[in-house]
């Protein structure tokens, strides 16, 4: 005679997978969303082309981009605005 440990399956697991698997889509749109959105605010201190240049880098890498974007481009616009 064999025994067999059989396992049962956490019924919440593949649950909270689906929830995480559809909240990360959410929130990177999200990020990219509130960093175009910033970017646009601060169109009287960026020139036209730094505009499309951070527009591009958010929008061709989407998490990376927004968080260089908030992390360089608004500590500049804020030295250029103290700087007035």
């Amino acid at each position: 005679m064999l025994l067999t440990v059989t396992e049962v399956p956490n019924p919440v697991l593949p649950a909270g997978f689906d929830i995480a698997l559809a909240l990360v889509p959410l929130m990177i749109m999200a990020i990219i969303i509130v960093s175009m959105v910033s970017i646009v605010r601060r169109h009287e201190s960026l020139s036209v082309w730094e505009s499309v240049g951070w527009t591009a880098l958010v929008i061709t890498v989407p998490v990376l981009g927004a968080i260089i974007w908030f992390t360089v481009g608004r500590s500049r616009h804020r030295l250029v605005t103290e700087a007035r």
